[in-house]
């Protein structure tokens, strides 16, 4: 019998909006949310350090607002898939 590893995902990846996703492994019993940043097109990983589902898309759309914010604090804003001076 195969075991499965403590990081495989528990459930499938729930999409709450464009570039913001919310998912669960086994290593921990958090909601972790996945939030694309449009500056380096990277993912950003953070947990959300709630185990219900409903609470943590809640704070998944905190963070990427956050992250957001910190782009415009910086004086870019995105225009047509790209930053441009604001």
């Amino acid at each position: 019998m195969t075991e499965r590893s403590k990081n495989a995902l528990d459930g499938d990846i729930i999409r709450v909006s464009r570039g913001v996703a919310i998912y669960k492994t086994h290593a921990s019993p958090y909601w972790n949310a996945r939030v694309r940043d449009p500056a380096t097109r990277k993912y950003v990983v953070r947990s959300t350090r709630e185990t219900s589902r409903l609470r943590a898309r809640e704070v998944a759309e905190e963070i990427a607002a956050d992250l957001t914010s910190s782009l415009s604090d910086l004086g870019l804003i995105f225009c047509r898939r790209q930053f441009c001076r604001g």
